[in-house]
């Protein structure tokens, strides 16, 4: 009985720790050809919830929403711009675990301008998305 008990908190604190790092991510900033920059050295952290959508069963893509909306994306892109002028000026996040792009978004439906990897098992493709609105850019 004490061997489950163990278990069953050694399982959640691995489940806790993973998810309290999963709303906090680091900021590059990009350019159009899979080029990036740390934003501020690498000091610069946002919070925001990070997503999958998947397009099929088996290919999908990471986004992450950030808290503030486009208020937080515009000031990102200022910053972007003001470190790096016009070499790299869109802001996305990066896990400092994966290689996959990952764009920033407004919401489940509103993806903010950057690169995005699309995985299918082994086989990933990096594509340049703009918002179609291009209120954004």
């Amino acid at each position: 009985m004490s061997f489950k008990i163990n278990i069953f908190v050694f399982f959640s604190t691995i489940l806790f720790l993973n998810n309290s790092f999963a709303n906090e991510i680091y900021v590059i900033c990009s350019n159009l050809k899979n080029d990036w920059k740390w934003l501020n050295k690498g000091n610069v952290k946002i919070d925001g919830n990070l997503k999958t959508k998947y397009l099929t069963q088996s290919l999908y893509f990471n986004y992450f929403i950030l808290n503030g909306g486009i208020e937080t994306y515009k000031n990102l892109k200022n910053r972007c711009f003001d470190e790096f002028k016009t070499e790299y000026v869109y802001p996305q996040p990066l896990n400092k675990y994966s290689n996959k792009w990952i764009p920033f978004a407004e919401s489940d439906e509103i993806l903010f301008p950057g690169i995005i990897s699309y995985t299918d098992h082994n086989f990933q493709l990096r594509v340049y998305y703009r918002n179609s609105q291009n209120k954004f850019t």
